[in-house]
């Protein structure tokens, strides 16, 4: 027979005081018993009482927990107002605010597009319509998150008339230099390269020409 003693504190409190009971109703039976009933009875009242102790605690956390909460709100509501008095008295006198541990944080600049890409030159050229090129970053406008490289077709004769003047769209970079592959043979490109941000995109740079 398996001895099944109960986990659950309700359950075990239970079974503790019908064996109590059981044991004062047949001492003669259970004269050898390891435990008597009053010893048994002495445990499940100190368990009862534990239990008591354990609930009135957390009542008293709780109503600790609801004090502090109560003058924090309190401390929180005084705070602001005696910070909003200080601010109206210094009108934002920095160093006199910062003394008393007030920082006011600088004014947030307008994000920018980037300006324009300097100093675009033809690093190297490769058999295979492969062209490196280089440039420098923009020395004004926004922060760079990338750069798009940009070509046009010239035509096969000098006169200007000849340029389809269509720019496109080939690479995209997120360093100052691009190896470029897989341009047509027999075909000269102007390239220029323009800085990209989430606001807009930076002038155009200077452009290179290459005949492949």
């Amino acid at each position: 027979m398996k001895r099944r003693v109960p986990r659950k504190q309700a359950d075990l409190i239970a079974f503790a005081n019908a064996i109590k009971s059981g044991l004062q109703s047949n001492p003669d039976t259970f004269k050898d018993a390891p435990i008597k009933p009053k010893q048994l009875f002495d445990i499940i009242s100190a368990t009862i009482k534990s239990e008591i102790e354990v609930a009135d605690k957390k009542s008293y956390y709780q109503q600790a927990m609801a004090a502090k909460k109560k003058k924090m709100e309190t401390l929180y509501k005084t705070t602001a107002e005696i910070t909003n008095y200080l601010y109206r008295v210094c009108k934002n006198n920095k160093p006199l605010l910062s003394k008393m541990g007030i920082n006011i944080p600088n004014e947030r600049k307008t994000p920018k597009k980037p300006g324009q890409c300097l100093d675009l030159i033809i690093l190297q050229q490769e058999i295979g319509g492969k062209v490196v090129l280089k440039w420098k970053q923009p020395q004004s406008g926004g922060i760079v998150k990338s750069y798009v490289i940009q070509r046009q077709e010239l035509g096969s004769s000098t006169n200007t008339k000849d340029i389809k003047n269509t720019w496109e769209n080939i690479w995209t970079e997120v360093n100052k230099q691009a190896k470029i592959k897989n341009q047509p043979e027999g075909k000269t490109f102007d390239y220029r390269v323009r800085a990209l941000n989430r606001i807009g995109i930076g002038a155009e740079s200077n452009n290179v020409t290459v005949k492949f």
